[in-house]
């Protein structure tokens, strides 16, 4: 049985006296609309040409399904940062659950980043993927940037995204996009069945 704590809770102390361990860290990050360089973002957009980021549309479902089967695996971090296959309906972005794919020449979905609205002024990255063959090329740090780009424009003036601390990618990308860790969590697991 895992349990998924602040780092800085007195509970974590206790659990690992009485033989729990740590198994992974992770952490959340936020982003002020008033701090987004809008130049900046709009160049490491550019920067991945001829690959093309746009908002996704029912439409791209299939291509969505494809790349999520593609990836399952790759999300490190285990329960706290763990991804749910995507299915026919929750592939299909929507206001509250926008997404945006990263598309090469030939019409391949090759990264994609979706982002949970959770109020008036507050979106919160659901998750963010990139196929292996198009890695290392800035393709999620264009994502997000187009991500909070397109929901700037929506009125949104907080981002929230979070990860695997294990994740130096993500991390990265977060880092030059502007996003400040300001929470950490670790996961414990008392290594008994669940």
């Amino acid at each position: 049985m895992d349990r998924i704590l602040r780092a800085e809770a007195p509970e974590v102390d206790q659990l690992i006296q009485s033989g729990w361990r740590i198994t992974a860290r992770s952490f959340g990050a936020q982003l002020r609309g008033e701090d987004v360089n809008v130049q900046k973002f709009e160049e490491l957009i550019a920067r991945i040409r001829p690959i093309r980021v746009r908002e996704l549309l029912a439409g791209d479902s299939p291509a969505i399904l494809e790349l999520d089967q593609a990836t399952e695996d790759d999300y490190p971090g285990g329960t706290a940062t763990s991804h749910t296959l995507l299915d026919t309906q929750t592939s299909v972005p929507t206001l509250t659950h926008p997404a945006y794919g990263a598309f090469t020449e030939d019409g391949q979905l090759a990264g994609m980043t979706f982002v949970d609205v959770v109020g008036p002024d507050l979106a919160d990255t659901d998750f963010t993927v990139v196929a292996p063959r198009y890695r290392r090329g800035g393709l999620a740090t264009a994502l997000k940037a187009a991500s909070i780009l397109q929901l700037l424009e929506r009125g949104i003036t907080t981002f929230r995204t979070g990860g695997s601390a294990e994740n130096v990618g993500i991390q990265i990308a977060n880092s030059v996009l502007g996003y400040r860790i300001d929470e950490q969590w670790v996961t414990l697991s008392n290594g008994k069945e669940r």
